[in-house]
């Protein structure tokens, strides 16, 4: 038990160490919310900080339409004046300096986008920082889009936020921090050219990647102008992408590593689309893509490509609102989708809308792989100190430090030098320890060839497409979640008795026998570092070989630095927090962690995937349950025995997991749902199966596993002509929701078969049902009527 005092030491160690860390975070946001340049050595003397007006800087803003209606689109723009002879940071992130224009407050409006300068900075490499900054001289004007809810109180208010600077000797900072308020006005539209396209039916669209152009410019245009009812007029969408780059067609399926572009009408007014879907002017480039899964199908544009979909002019005053999602790619790399939105035409009866917009987003534009880790190193290799550092207040290794720092203590006397010898030599048997670690990591890069085959993506082989397969995810997530199971106990791992062995006789030597203590004392430790190297350990496997190896170095540096500290303060021992109930507490909280890590792995796999992992880690779970309760209390042969049940009972349920997941061999040639596909089946008196799908429904796998896609099915679906139509209801769509509640049902899985010469008699089969009952309505579908009729179930059909 701890005495009152030594427990208020302790409290009182972890609580100076909360405060300092607090202050530190504390200090660290004040001066990032600042922006002090504290590097810039050659313009701090005439540093000015704080906000108010700013000594010359002059910033105008205003809010202007030319609609002062809902529905209608207005500009806010905020224009810098700046001084001559200074320059004013852009917008780029990277710098603590960069121009930022923050909104407070906008009643009555919904930005859109985000702001973009009325002209491209200069670049200019900073000799003092080492980077390449964005500056602006004379003035800039940066401008954003809003739509407008309510012009009775649209206003906006913000600040403006930045830095700008004079050059040469004497050359100073100033800060400038205005806060502005500005209501809207309305302007006259602009003037257009004879024969130009109007604003209100063409628009070009430039997005960015991040702060740069992006690879693909958009080009809408509805035309003709002014048509009138009973005419046709064409929406078209062009992408002209960049050399090298591509994007995916419209038809794409839903395969791993591929999105398909996608177009979306929310609103369009006297208008009657023709057709079901854009159609492009010229066929995708097919491919096919090696996975895990096998071959999957890649339909991809590059160059020039134009979408188009026609409409029927119902009325004079017409215009169509929708959007096109879309992904860029490179080779290996894609950048983030984007959402793009386009207007044209009379929305709301006053008049034309302008131009596209860019859809609001919150994240970043584009996923930036660092393969080497260079960009962040430091970050790296704070990270992995603290967490070798933290990985001493485990409970196997915690009682560890003090007991051996005190053995050092013993051996060497009074002798300082011979203390911090020998600990020295004892950490630098940890950092050895750690080093075999990034050995094992660094074999993918040594055996590249091997791991090739094992991923089975053999298309232009990189380390960082292990963590874009499938496998490799499922893989890593049950060793993670094993290894989680281990902190919060549900098993240990086992260390074989040899090291415990060798590690007592290598305590009685010198600096040889200080090194191999360190060496398996660190072994010794493994059941409650192995969880935390064993993440590290995956994830090391993508690095560099030189940031694989200094990263487990510095874990390792960190783990060892107690005895390096203690070894030069041996008094300092006291210091450590008492062994007790926390550390137990910490090592399960560690396990949630790793819980969560898990999960999130899952995130990055197919969605069909799902659920036989899971399956898999509930025999993951019960095998290493049975393990842990009988580790410590049978005899060894009862443990193996016990051991092997309990594997084979695992790997059962990880198999029917599995089971699961296997594409059928007789899958049905689908053809996506839609209301006009179905209409005109049953008018061309087609027999049509249509099955109501998601990817989250159980039930609905079980169907199309055993009944549906089967060779017997197969057979009579080929035979008789039936057309089988695929409805996904995994998004919620709303036109599938309504033929669910026409077939009075709630949802997911529905299947309905409509005979060729009966199309208002549809048979229904609701939830789970065999094969057998599949194939006896589907006979009873291409009977003729007076057979059939006694078991038909009638629906209502629009």
């Amino acid at each position: 038990m701890q005495s009152p005092a030594s427990t208020r030491r302790s409290s009182d160690s972890w609580r100076w160490f909360l405060c300092v860390a607090a202050l530190f975070a504390s200090v660290s946001q004040s001066v990032s919310a600042q922006g002090l340049n504290v590097f810039d050595s050659k313009r701090s003397g005439g540093l000015a900080i704080g906000g108010g007006t700013s000594r010359g800087l002059q910033i105008d803003t205003s809010l202007t339409t030319d609609r002062l209606k809902a529905g209608a689109v207005a500009t806010l723009t905020v224009k810098a004046t700046i001084p001559q002879g200074f320059h004013l940071y852009s917008m780029a992130e990277g710098y603590a300096g960069r121009t930022r224009i923050e909104l407070t407050e906008t009643p009555g409006l919904t930005p859109v986008g985000e702001f973009q300068a009325d002209h491209a900075p200069k670049v200019k490499l900073d000799e003092t920082l080492g980077i390449e900054l964005e500056e602006f001289t004379g003035s800039v004007a940066w401008t954003r889009q809003m739509r407008i809810v309510d012009p009775a109180i649209a206003k906006v208010a913000g600040k403006f936020i930045g830095t700008y600077c004079s050059s040469g000797e004497g050359g100073q900072c100033l800060r400038t921090n205005e806060s502005f308020i500005t209501s809207i006005t309305k302007v006259d539209a602009p003037p257009t050219e004879a024969g130009a396209a109007t604003a209100a039916f063409s628009s070009v669209e430039s997005p960015l990647v991040g702060k740069n152009p992006g690879p693909a410019t958009l080009r809408f245009s509805l035309a003709p102008e002014n048509a009138q009812p009973g005419d046709t007029v064409t929406l078209n969408a062009t992408m002209t992408l960049d050399d090298g780059w591509h994007t995916y067609a419209v038809t794409q399926p839903k395969v791993p590593g591929a999105r398909p572009t996608t177009f979306s009408l929310d609103k369009a007014k006297g208008l009657t689309p023709i057709g079901d879907m854009f159609v492009a002017d010229r066929a995708p480039k097919r491919s096919t893509l090696e996975t895990s899964d096998g071959d999957s199908p890649i339909e991809e544009h590059g160059g020039s490509i134009t979408w188009s979909r026609q409409f029927r002019v119902d009325d004079a005053a017409y215009g169509v609102e929708g959007s096109i999602n879309y992904v860029t790619c490179r080779e290996a790399l894609c950048n983030q989708p984007k959402t793009i939105v386009f207007a044209f035409g009379d929305l709301d009866g006053t008049g034309p809308v302008p131009a596209a917009l860019p859809a609001p987003t919150s994240l970043s534009d584009t996923f930036t792989a660092d393969d080497a880790g260079e960009a962040n190193l430091p970050l790296y290799l704070g990270l992995a100190f603290l967490g070798g550092l933290i990985l001493n207040v485990m409970p196997c290794v915690l009682p560890v430090v003090a007991i051996k720092v005190m053995s050092f203590v013993q051996h060497a006397g009074d002798h300082r030098g011979r203390i911090f010898t020998l600990n020295a030599s004892y950490a630098v048997g940890v950092i050895v320890v750690f080093l075999c670690f990034a050995a094992l990591a660094a074999l993918p890069q040594w055996f590249g060839w091997l791991f090739q085959a094992l991923d089975l993506s053999t298309t232009d082989f990189s380390f960082g497409k292990l963590f874009q397969s499938d496998r490799f995810n499922l893989a890593m997530a049950g060793v993670v979640f094993a290894m989680s199971l281990s902190l919060l106990g549900v098993f240990e791992i086992p260390i074989p008795g040899m090291i415990g062995s060798a590690a007592g006789s290598a305590s009685h030597e010198g600096l040889s026998g200080a090194f191999l203590t360190g060496v398996f004392a660190t072994l010794l430790a493994t059941p409650c570092l192995g969880p935390f190297v064993g993440p590290v350990l995956f994830w090391s496997m993508k690095q560099s070989l030189a940031v694989t190896f200094l990263t487990w170095a510095t874990m390792g540096l960190g783990m060892a630095s107690p005895y390096l500290v203690f070894g030069l303060v041996p008094g300092a021992v006291k210091l450590l927090p008492k062994p007790g109930a926390w550390m137990v507490q910490f090592k399960q909280f560690g396990g949630f962690l790793l819980l969560a890590t898990a999960l999130w792995l899952l995130t990055s796999v197919r969605t069909d995937l799902l659920m036989p992992m899971l399956v898999a880690l509930l025999g993951i779970a019960l095998a290493l349950w049975m393990v842990g309760m009988v580790q410590f209390s049978l005899s060894p042969m009862k443990r193996r025995a016990v051991s092997a049940a309990a594997v084979a009972l695992g790997a059962g349920i990880a198999a029917f997991g599995y089971t699961l997941s296997v594409e059928p061999t007789h899958k049905l040639a689908w053809e996506p749902f839609s209301t006009a596909r179905l209409n005109a089946l049953r008018a061309d008196n087609k027999p049509i199966l249509v099955d109501f799908t998601a990817d989250y429904c159980f039930n609905c796998k079980t169907n199309e596993r055993l009944a549906l896609n089967t060779e017997e099915t197969k057979a009579i679906v080929e035979r008789h002509g039936v057309v089988p139509l695929v409805a996904d209801f995994s998004d919620g769509s709303s036109e599938i929701k309504q033929w669910l509640d026409s077939f009075g049902v709630v949802g997911v899985p529905l299947t309905v078969i409509f005979p060729a010469d009966r199309p208002n008699e549809p048979i229904i089969l609701e939830g789970v049902y065999s094969q057998t009952t599949l194939l006896k309505k589907l006979e009873e579908a291409v009977k003729p009527p007076a057979v059939a009729q006694a078991a038909v179930k009638t629906a209502n059909v629009r």
